[in-house]
């Protein structure tokens, strides 16, 4: 299996995570990023963990994946938020702190430019049953 997985992210064409995997650099950033969403990345961080220099790292980054590395982040700690909220009874404070926002308002923000709705709505619709967002 991870043969296969290995050989698809070498030839695959598109962009993506798992055409990132074979980027041993690459790899490295996203096993780091997915295994602490709260964490404070920044792009300088990301680009020391994979040995670049900023420049080099965003560029290969953007390539391989299809997307800035922040934008990325971004996407991750959002769509995690999303199963906190439609699975758990944690607030909004305690989700906006385990996936790395300092303040309830600013991840209520990012969360509205991602998914279209605030936080308590998108967590009324999913518990009902009802389309959520317009990711």
């Amino acid at each position: 299996m991870t043969r296969a997985l290995r050989h698809h992210a070498e030839t695959a064409g598109e962009p993506g995570w798992l055409r990132a995997l074979g980027d041993p650099a690459l790899a490295a950033v996203l096993t780091a990023v997915h295994a602490d969403l709260a964490a404070p990345w920044t792009l300088p961080s990301l680009a020391r963990l994979a040995g670049l220099s900023r420049a080099a790292f965003a560029a290969r980054f953007s390539a391989t994946i299809g997307q800035p590395p922040m934008q990325y982040v971004h996407g991750c700690r959002i769509r995690r938020a999303m199963t906190l909220l439609g699975g758990g009874n944690a607030t909004a404070a305690v989700v906006a702190s385990r996936v790395g926002y300092g303040s309830e308002s600013a991840f209520s923000a990012a969360f509205v430019r991602y998914a279209g709705v605030p936080p308590g709505e998108y967590r009324r619709r999913a518990r009902s049953g009802r389309e959520v967002g317009r990711w």
